[in-house]
């Protein structure tokens, strides 16, 4: 969703997509509180922090 949509078109994509969460780099223009909002700084801070994480199911094949 593009938060310079006309608030009725995000109201709609809301209505039809159903999304389980909202990623919002910007504010948008309603206000949304049927599925959670994921914030930029949230974002960056997930992104900031590491992961471990073992291979356990590598994919083999080739050409």
């Amino acid at each position: 969703m593009d938060a310079s949509s006309a608030p009725e078109r995000l109201t709609t994509i809301l209505e039809i997509a159903k999304p389980t969460a909202i990623v919002a780099i910007s504010a948008l223009p309603i206000n949304v509180s049927q599925v959670p909002i994921i914030s930029a700084e949230r974002l960056h801070e997930k992104m900031r922090q590491s992961a471990s994480y073992e291979l356990t199911h590598m994919v083999t094949g080739g050409r």
